[in-house]
C-alpha cells in the first residue's frame, strides 16, 4: 500500500526511479540512496504488473508505467490525507532522479511542484531556447509563470524569454514592461533592443522596429541563436512596414537560411508565413502555396510531426483555398490549424477562428459563422499586446453581416469607426496612429462596398480612386485586384459600360495568374452579369473567364479543385547534395535514415529537403519524385 501512495504522485514510474530513496529505507525523509536500481522496487513493479493491478506499461520492455487515472486520483488524495508533507520531498527526489538521467522537461515539472525553484529556472535556462526554436511557447510560459520573480530576476536571460513569451501571447504591453523594468539594470542591450523591436511591430511602427532590430543584431552575442534570428526576421517585418519591400523578402529569406542551419524552425517557419503572404500581395498564390508547402514540410519534429507553429501555415493554406472556393479544402485546414495553434500561442486562433467563421458562412452556415466570431471576440477581448486582433474581429463581422444583407450593421461599424467618407492619400499616409494607418485603406474599401449593396456607386467612387492610387504606391496587386472589381461594378451601375469593362478587364489580368475566384463571388451579385460582357483576349483569359462564369452563376456548384499551375522548367536547379538527397528519397529512406546515411544531422535534412520541394514547385515526396522524373533529374 506504501508503494501505491507514493509512486502515485508520479506520472510516470520505472524501478531505478523508484529505487532513487523513494522505497529504500522505508520512505522516510531522510537523504536518497544512489540512483541504482532496487531490487525491492523492481519486484513489487513485477508483481502488480503480473497482477495486472490498475497498472499501465507505456513501452514494450515494459520499464515504464503509470497508472490507471482514477486509481491514481484516488491514491493521491488519501496521500494528501495521511502524509501531505511527504509530497514535496518525493516531487524533488524525483526532479534529482529525472535530472541525472537526461528528462529535462520531467525535473522540470517536478522541480516546480517540489518547490524547488532554484533547481527548476536552471533547468529551464539549460533548454527554454530550444523549446522556443520548437514552437513550445505554452511549456515554455507555463514553466515560466510557475517561478517566484526572485528567480526571475537571478536570470535575466529567463526575464527575456519571459518577456517574449508575454508577447507571443498578446498579453498587455505594461505587464512586458514590468518584466523588462526588473532587469534593465542588468545590462543585455541586444535583448533589450530585440523585445522591443518586437512591440514596435506589433504597434505596426515599422521605423521605430527597424532600429531596434539592427541594435539589437549588432549586440547580441554569435551563440544566441534564437534571439538573432528572430532579430532577423523581426527586420524583416518591420522593412515591409516601412515599405522598403525588396529589402524586407531579401531580410526574411536570410531568417529563414539562417534559422534552418540553426535548427530554429519556429523563426523558419514565421519567416516563410511571411514570404507567402507576400506572394499574396503580388497575386501570385500559386507562389504563395509553394512557401507554405516549404514551411509544413520544416515545421516537424523527429518523428516528422507537424510542430504547433505549423498552425499559422495551416491558417494560410486554408485563406489560400477559401480564395479557390475550394471550401472543404479550406475547412480542413482551418481546423488543422486552430487544434495546432492552441499548442501555439492563443492570440493567433483569433485568426484561425475568424477565417472558419467566413468559411462557414460561404457554405451557408450562418448560426456557426456567428459563433465562431464571437468566440474570436472573446480571445481578442482577453489579448491586449495589439489592437489589430480586435479590429480584425469587428471588421471580419463586418464582412459577415455584409453577405447576410444586415447593411443597417455595417452602416452602424463604418459609423463607429468614423471612416470618412471622402479620402486623399495624403490623409492615408498622415495617420497620426499608426495602427489606424495601416488598417484605414481596409475599412474603406468595406465602405465601398457598403455603398455598392446601398445602390450609391457615385459614392463608393468618391473614395475608390485615391484607394487605387494608394495601393499602387504601396506595390499590393492584390488591393489594386478588388479596388478594379468594386470600381467595375460602381462605374456599372452609373451606366458607364465601356469604363466598368475597363475595370473589369484590369481585375482579370491581375487575378488570371493566381486564380482568384472568390473575391469576384464576394464583389456583386451583378458580377456574373459583368463578366458575360467580356471577350477573352487569349486562351488562358478565355479558361479563366469559363472558370468565374461557372463558379459566379452557380455559387453552390463550387469547383473543389483549382486548376493546376502549369508545368514549368525548374528556376534554379537542384544542386548535386540535393540531389542525393533526392534520390534517397525515392528509395523510401524517411529524413532521419537519410541524415544517417550522408552523417548529416535532422535539420541539416529538413532545410535540404525544403529546398527540394521549393525548387520543384511541390508539396510532399511523392510528387517531388514525381516531378524530378518527368525532369530527367532522376531515372527511373
Amino acid at each position: 500500500t506504501e508503494f501505491l501512495l507514493k509512486t502515485a504522485v508520479l506520472d510516470r514510474f520505472c524501478a531505478e526511479l523508484c529505487g532513487w530513496g523513494l522505497v529504500a529505507g522505508g520512505w522516510g525523509l531522510e537523504t536518497p540512496q544512489p540512483p541504482i536500481p532496487n531490487p525491492q522496487s523492481q519486484k513489487v513493479l513485477e508483481q502488480l504488473d503480473a497482477a495486472n493491478l490498475f497498472l499501465v506499461p507505456l513501452d514494450n520492455e515494459r520499464r515504464w508505467f503509470r497508472y490507471h487515472r482514477l486509481f491514481a486520483d484516488l491514491l493521491r488524495q488519501r496521500l494528501v490525507q495521511t502524509e501531505p508533507e511527504i509530497i514535496p520531498v518525493i516531487h524533488q527526489r524525483a526532479a534529482d532522479w529525472f535530472e541525472v538521467n537526461g528528462y529535462p522537461e520531467e525535473a522540470i515539472h517536478h522541480a516546480l511542484a517540489g518547490d524547488a525553484a532554484e533547481q527548476a529556472a536552471r533547468l529551464i535556462e539549460a533548454v527554454a531556447e530550444s523549446k522556443l526554436m520548437r514552437s513550445e511557447l505554452v511549456t515554455v510560459k507555463g514553466w515560466l509563470d510557475a517561478l517566484p520573480e526572485s528567480e526571475l530576476e537571478k536570470r535575466p536571460r529567463l526575464s527575456f524569454y519571459y518577456a517574449w513569451a508575454l508577447i507571443m501571447e498578446g498579453l498587455a504591453q505594461a505587464k512586458v514592461e514590468q518584466v523588462l523594468a526588473r532587469v534593465s539594470a542588468k545590462g543585455a542591450p541586444g535583448d533589450q533592443a530585440l523585445v522591443r523591436s518586437f512591440l514596435a511591430v506589433l504597434r505596426a511602427d515599422g521605423a521605430t522596429a527597424v532600429t531596434l532590430a539592427r541594435q539589437a543584431l549588432a549586440a547580441l552575442a554569435p551563440d544566441r541563436a534564437f534571439f538573432r534570428s528572430a532579430g532577423t526576421w523581426i527586420l524583416g517585418m518591420s522593412l515591409l512596414l516601412t515599405g522598403e519591400l525588396d529589402q524586407g523578402e531579401e531580410t526574411l529569406e536570410q531568417a529563414v537560411q539562417m534559422s534552418q542551419q540553426m535548427g530554429n524552425l519556429t523563426i523558419a517557419a514565421s519567416s516563410l508565413g511571411r514570404l507567402a503572404n507576400q506572394a499574396w500581395r503580388q497575386c501570385n498564390l500559386f507562389r504563395a502555396k509553394q512557401i507554405y508547402e516549404q514551411a509544413l514540410v520544416l515545421a516537424t519534429d523527429e518523428g516528422e510531426r507537424p510542430l504547433p507553429v505549423s498552425g499559422e501555415t495551416h491558417i494560410g493554406l486554408a485563406r489560400l483555398y477559401y480564395e479557390w472556393n475550394d471550401l472543404e479544402t479550406a475547412l480542413h485546414h482551418a481546423e488543422t490549424g486552430l487544434d495546432l495553434m492552441v499548442r501555439w500561442r492563443e492570440i493567433s486562433t483569433v485568426v484561425a477562428n475568424l477565417w472558419l467563421a467566413r468559411i462557414k458562412q460561404a457554405q451557408g452556415d450562418s448560426y456557426t459563422a456567428n459563433q465562431l466570431l464571437n468566440r474570436a471576440r472573446h480571445v481578442a477581448r482577453r489579448t491586449k499586446g495589439t489592437e489589430f486582433d480586435d479590429i480584425a474581429v469587428a471588421m471580419t463581422e463586418a464582412h459577415l453581416h455584409l453577405f447576410q444583407g444586415n447593411l443597417d450593421a455595417v452602416a452602424a461599424w463604418c459609423a463607429q469607426r468614423k471612416i470618412p467618407q471622402m479620402v486623399d492619400t495624403a490623409a492615408l499616409q498622415q495617420l497620426d496612429d499608426i495602427t489606424e494607418g495601416h488598417l484605414r485603406k481596409y475599412e474603406f474599401t468595406m465602405l465601398a462596398r457598403l455603398r455598392l449593396a446601398q445602390k450609391r456607386p457615385n459614392d463608393a467612387l468618391a473614395i475608390l480612386p485615391t484607394l487605387l492610387q494608394n495601393a499602387q504606391r504601396l506595390r499590393r496587386r492584390d488591393l489594386q485586384l478588388e479596388i478594379c472589381l468594386l470600381t467595375a461594378v460602381a462605374t456599372h451601375q452609373t451606366n458607364n459600360y465601356a469604363q466598368s469593362d475597363r475595370h473589369l478587364q484590369q481585375a482579370l489580368t491581375l487575378g488570371q495568374p493566381g486564380n482568384f475566384t472568390r473575391i469576384f463571388i464576394e464583389t456583386s451579385p451583378e458580377i456574373a452579369s459583368l463578366l458575360s460582357r467580356q471577350k477573352p483576349t487569349n486562351q488562358q483569359h478565355q479558361t479563366y473567364l469559363n472558370h468565374l462564369l461557372t463558379t459566379c452563376g452557380h455559387p453552390t456548384l463550387a469547383t473543389r479543385h483549382p486548376p493546376p499551375a502549369p508545368p514549368a522548367p525548374l528556376i534554379e536547379p537542384l544542386s548535386p547534395r540535393e540531389i542525393e538527397v533526392l534520390s534517397l528519397i525515392a528509395e523510401g529512406l524517411s529524413n532521419k535514415e537519410i541524415a544517417q546515411k550522408l552523417v548529416l544531422s535532422l535539420p541539416t535534412i529538413k532545410w535540404h529537403t525544403s529546398n527540394i520541394y521549393g525548387k520543384l514547385g511541390v508539396g510532399n515526396r511523392v510528387t517531388a519524385v514525381t516531378r524530378a522524373r518527368k525532369l530527367h533529374i532522376l531515372v527511373l
